[in-house]
């Protein structure tokens, strides 16, 4: 998604600025830099996450000017570095894609509608399932990874359908037309991209993945003496 500076009135692109400085701010605040400082080599799955979002961001279907259907891949940077840098993950991203679309006016607005949401959404099913789920690794790809992914997807189309609508860019009837529908054909690829993803994450480099403690699940992996 990206917005022209000319379709926000001077009040929207304020109002979006001052709202994303304030998340950048908590963002950077709530940052384990000091866990970066002390395990260097977590910058390159920050510099992953970077590619993978930019990569997924590129592959898309246009629907209508400044909304295009893709994957958007944000379950997987959460999971794997956390929320604060899969938001300021996802603010690069967007701005980069902003300087090659539209300009950075609309960047605050794009960051707030499609990256918030599936960022927040994320963390919250992954909090509510360490809190009252089973330590089990299927819950961990079914639920923390797929579900998520797919509730993801439709927080970010809610907020893309919302951030227009309101906006006054598109009336609500077109967006309900013309990219509602298409919805519903991106959920399952979005579960599965990220649930592949982070299931293969979790068996083959555990340590990687932020929101997966390998300590909790340790009673339901098999005994891997047993293969050696």
């Amino acid at each position: 998604m990206w917005i022209s500076g000319d379709w926000l009135s001077p009040e929207w692109l304020l109002s979006g600025w001052v709202l994303a400085i304030l998340l950048l701010g908590w963002s950077l605040f709530r940052a384990p830099w000091r866990a970066l400082q002390a395990a260097p080599w977590r910058w390159n799955l920050v510099l992953a996450a970077v590619v993978w979002l930019f990569v997924l961001w590129q592959l898309r279907a246009p629907v209508l000017p400044g909304i295009s259907l893709h994957l958007w891949g944000l379950t997987l940077v959460t999971l794997l570095l956390g929320w604060p840098l899969a938001l300021l993950t996802g603010l690069l991203v967007a701005a980069v894609d902003a300087v090659l679309h539209a300009g950075l006016p609309g960047l605050p607005w794009v960051w707030l509608a499609t990256v918030l949401p599936a960022v927040a959404l994320t963390e919250g099913v992954h909090r509510l399932a360490v809190r009252w789920l089973p330590p089990n690794i299927f819950i961990f790809v079914f639920v923390e990874a797929f579900l998520a992914a797919m509730l993801a997807l439709a927080a970010t189309a809610l907020g893309v359908l919302a951030l227009f609508s309101w906006a006054g860019i598109y009336p609500s009837s077109v967006l309900m037309a013309s990219y509602w529908p298409f919805l519903p054909l991106q959920a399952v690829p979005e579960g599965m991209v990220n649930g592949i993803a982070l299931l293969g994450l979790a068996l083959l480099h555990p340590e990687w993945v932020y929101g997966f403690d390998e300590t909790r699940f340790s009673s339901h992996w098999p005994d891997r003496d047993k293969f050696d």
